[in-house]
């Protein structure tokens, strides 16, 4: 495949809470992550074309996500925080253009975070509020000023619009439902970033913002797409959808080796608690560095298939098309 985007698939997985990354298991997840993308999107594009659409809609994928219920929640707190972010600076500029208009003299605002927030909502009780509650609040008081300025529905409206057509079981409204769906993955965080240098987690936190929302992502889905055995079609909110499913796909199979890990350091645990304590000597896995086998042990439960067995252009007939998606821990197809 003449493709190689492993080194933003090395940072990405540093960034997320992986300390070192070996190049034979980075090129293995480059080649896992270009095959669940053709899976969601050619699986999305059979979901619209059995709606009569030509164009995959944010509800298609959602239908191919359903039993993925954390990724649909992460994906939505994701957007969330983007869309809330984005009304903030528009209306902003709507205010710092009010403020042009009628010359008027106003105290600037200060380039500290917390003083500028407090500023702009005074009444608001921050110790109190989580980082989704102060968003939604600033975005209330800044909301009158757009008026209808921006007419197209947000991504994360049309992410919750499709959750309740498709009737699914997934609460969307307060931050509380979204509580510990990134808590394991925070963790593995935080216990990396108390490891580093200063210079070092300067690094760290680059890596932590990498995303596919760039020109890397778009060759990434623009070569899906031609070995797809269909053409496919979509705007650009379903595009952003699909990139940050690729990266949803890169932290999730770095959350199926923890989970494994976890559970081998578990049944060690027990095979020395019955045998003897000098008997089999524990050797813990949590920092070693993730291996081929690691990740295509997660492949074989799900897809059933190697790797190397996965043809590139894909062929319309080949079963593999209709395979699992690897996203959530603990779902069960079976």
């Amino acid at each position: 495949m003449d493709f190689d985007i492993v080194q933003e698939i090395r940072e990405m997985v540093h960034g997320l809470g992986e300390r070192k990354q070996r190049k034979d298991t980075m090129a293995t997840i480059q080649s896992v992550l270009f095959k669940q993308m053709a899976l969601v999107i050619l699986q999305a594009h059979k979901a619209a074309d059995r709606r009569g659409k030509k164009e995959i809609s944010i509800e298609d994928v959602i239908f191919v996500l359903q039993s993925h219920k954390y990724t649909i929640k992460r994906m939505l707190k994701y957007f969330s925080l983007k869309e809330n972010i984005h009304k903030l600076t528009a209306a902003s500029n709507i205010e710092d253009q009010e403020q042009s208009a009628n010359k008027a003299k106003k105290t600037k605002l200060t380039n500290d975070p917390a003083e500028q927030l407090f500023t702009t909502t005074p009444d608001f009780e921050f110790c109190k509020s989580t980082d989704l509650d102060l968003l939604n609040n600033l975005a209330e008081n800044y909301i009158f000023k757009l008026n209808n300025s921006t007419k197209k529905t947000g991504i994360y409206s049309g992410i919750g619009k499709a959750v309740k057509q498709l009737n699914l079981d997934i609460n969307v409204t307060t931050e509380e439902h979204f509580h510990n769906v990134t808590e394991s993955r925070q963790i593995r965080i935080n216990e990396l970033a108390i490891l580093l240098s200063p210079d070092a987690y300067v690094g760290f936190e680059l890596c932590r913002s990498r995303s596919f929302h760039n020109k890397r992502g778009e060759l990434l889905l623009n070569k899906v797409h031609r070995a797809l055995p269909v053409d496919v079609h979509y705007k650009h909110q379903v595009r952003d959808i699909f990139l940050y499913l690729a990266k949803e796909t890169v932290a999730c199979l770095i959350d199926h080796v923890y989970e494994n890990r976890k559970q081998f350091i578990v049944a060690e645990s027990e095979s020395i608690n019955v045998v003897g304590e000098n008997a089999f000597p524990s050797k813990s896995k949590k920092r070693e560095a993730i291996t081929v086998e690691e990740i295509t042990a997660i492949v074989a439960k799900t897809w059933s298939r190697s790797l190397n067995d996965i043809h590139i252009p894909f062929r319309e007939n080949d079963t593999f098309l209709n395979s699992h998606l690897i996203f959530d821990l603990y779902v069960n197809y079976y």
